[in-house]
């Protein structure tokens, strides 16, 4: 809701007025996050053998097309696999812009997943045959970035010619795949990092655990509803040994519950058939968000935690998400009728038209207001308080860097905050 009047700033009233206080993620989970029913996937596997019969019965169909433009871009980049011996050549998966194959570093490119049940993409892993050809190549499917626009799946592909020809291998109810992790010595063995779907509970949430190629799916560790596993590791030098992050989440079209008491890091050192939870150093509690995984090549005991700590930071911290150049809400709220009006004019007209503020509202007009008492300060607060502003105006500790030196037994906090003004928090 914006107005022009000032006079009518005084009678604007929301139900998330500035000063109330916010709910920890588990009141919101509580509140705006019950637990839903998931779809079959059926549905799916039905809308697609309709839409090849469409294609086979169509009188058009003998008649070939070829894009002529406009240049339509691929969207997020979910996974990219390199080969080693020819670094040269790659395998790369798009969001929703398909999976591709270059041999020359993406001068040109060859498109290998046009046909399937499947065009959202989340994870690929690549076993190469003949240097810069892969081989085998997996593709799981479903974007797991969690946004609005991050669509569903249908399950892991798998394809033993390079990408002509690709079989579904199941775990169609996963929604959405964040990792694929083929045993290094094995190529039979597989671990899939399954999140489910976004918006309802239920499906197949957690890491699953092939044997025999993909034939069967065994889940090996489970995730409770609204959470997933996000990420993988598994030591190259005693694949026995696995890591797996779980994320706590669940999107609603007007809400998003980005972390949980769920979220969390495991280990298995038997091949999945038990783990227990690494914790000690870690960040706890309903603020933890996605956790991203990685291992050092020279250290296999050397383990990297990227984590989007969305807990909320104690009011006498500073923000490191603040501009100290810019007047911000939480620096508002604190200010008197006096201190006000001592604002620079400058800072008070970029708030201003930062937040939305009717052209004819200035920074004078505002003074002028707030002097005569026809406005108060909390009038202005009021004006952009709203469950948008709410969602993103909040004062948390952000994304974290964590180390461990000892194989996940310990972990020390490396770096935090906005991470040299690189990364930002939201998972």
């Amino acid at each position: 809701m914006r107005v022009g009047s000032l006079a009518s700033l005084a009678l604007l009233t929301f139900s998330l007025a500035a000063g109330d206080k916010p709910l920890t993620k588990t009141e919101q989970a509580e509140r705006f996050h019950p637990v839903a029913a998931t779809p079959s996937p059926d549905a799916r596997d039905q809308a697609f053998a309709q839409r090849n019969k469409l294609l086979s019965e169509s009188t058009l169909k003998a008649i070939p097309f070829r894009s002529v433009g406009p240049l339509g871009q691929g969207g997020r980049v979910v996974g990219l696999a390199a080969d080693d011996r020819k670094p040269s050549a790659w395998v790369v998966a798009f969001a929703t812009g398909g999976l591709w194959h270059t041999k020359n570093e993406g001068a040109d490119w060859t498109s290998l997943f046009d046909h399937e049940g499947a065009f959202a993409l989340g994870a690929i892993a690549v076993q190469w045959g003949e240097p810069g050809q892969p081989k085998t190549i997996w593709a799981g499917s479903g974007e797991a970035n969690a946004s609005r626009s991050s669509y569903g799946g249908a399950g892991i592909f798998k394809s033993t010619d390079g990408g002509k020809t690709w079989v579904n291998m199941g775990l169609k109810n996963s929604h959405r795949i964040a990792r694929i992790v083929p045993d290094p010595r094995n190529p039979e063995v597989v671990y899939v990092a399954a999140q489910g779907p976004l918006y309802t509970s239920g499906g197949e949430r957690g890491v699953f655990k092939t044997e025999d190629g993909g034939k069967s799916w065994k889940q090996v560790l489970a995730a409770p509803n609204r959470s997933g596993a996000v990420d993988l590791v598994v030591d190259p030098a005693n694949p026995a040994v696995v890591y797996a992050a779980l994320w706590e989440k669940d999107r609603k079209p007007n809400d998003f519950l980005e972390s949980g008491i769920n979220s969390g890091i495991y280990k298995s050192g038997d091949g999945g058939a038990t783990w227990k939870q690494m914790a000690d150093g870690f960040p706890k509690g309903d603020g933890i968000g996605r956790i991203g995984l990685a291992m050092s090549r020279q250290n296999s005991s050397k383990l990297y935690a990227f984590v989007d700590n969305q807990t909320a930071r104690p009011d006498s911290e500073k923000d490191p998400f603040e501009d100290p150049d810019k007047l911000t809400l939480k620096q508002l709220e604190k200010l008197s009728k006096d201190e006000a009006l001592k604002l620079d004019d400058k800072k008070l007209k970029e708030f201003l038209k930062d937040n939305g503020f009717h052209k004819d509202i200035t920074a004078e007009s505002v003074k002028a207001d707030l002097k005569t008492g026809k406005i108060e300060v909390k009038d202005l607060l009021a004006y952009v308080s709203d469950a948008e502003r709410a969602l993103f105006d909040v004062h948390i500790i952000g994304p974290e860097l964590y180390v461990s030196e000892n194989g996940g037994t310990t972990w020390k906090l490396t770096h935090t905050g906005r991470l040299d003004n690189v990364v930002y928090s939201y998972g």
